[in-house]
């Protein structure tokens, strides 16, 4: 009961599920599987079409699903190129979630290389839970997924423009 909170809270702060009414978050939040991750074990490997599990082999019971996955217990650390990035994102911690990318955007590789860290005090493990890509898809539907690919390639389009430009915000004006 407490996981499925923790699900459906991070669902409706998660612009990818925003356009979900209310009945629709607390059935998806219900498809999440457990899933628990050693210290120092890869969850997803930057490039990567599909998951992964420890020392890189392909999941077989998921042999062609992808997922997006929430933290319930853990922290787990973020690399892009190889390397642990710093800063703000570097450390995700309950609560956080990641690949969206892969879910609104099939045939698409992991943007980053995501390692379980610390584990929880209970179980030993980084525990997270995750949505199949499929499931999703199902849930979402094709007309509401189209228009979420092209929300996001119009963010990219502006976060493009703007890499490499000093800017800042006033009064909700960029200033450059």
């Amino acid at each position: 009961q407490m996981v499925q909170r923790l699900i459906a809270k991070q669902l409706r702060t998660n612009f990818v599920f925003a356009s979900l009414d209310n009945p629709a978050i607390r059935r998806l939040s219900k498809l999440f599987q457990r899933r628990d991750y050693e210290p120092g074990q890869v969850i997803v490997e930057q490039g990567s079409l599909k998951d992964t599990i420890a020392h890189g082999r392909t999941s077989n019971d998921d042999e062609d699903s992808r997922h997006y996955y929430i933290i319930a217990d853990g922290t787990c650390h973020v690399a892009k190129d190889g390397r642990a990035i710093m800063g703000e994102f570097a450390e995700m911690k309950r609560g956080t979630a990641f690949g969206e990318i892969v879910m609104l955007f099939p045939g698409s590789k992991r943007t980053a290389t995501i390692v379980a860290e610390q584990p929880s005090q209970t179980t030993g493990t980084v525990v997270v839970y995750r949505l199949d890509d499929t499931i999703f898809h199902e849930t979402v539907g094709e007309e509401a997924l189209l228009e979420l690919q092209h929300s996001i390639m119009e963010i990219s389009h502006v976060v493009e423009m703007f890499s490499g430009v000093d800017t800042k915000f006033s009064g909700g004006t960029i200033i450059r």
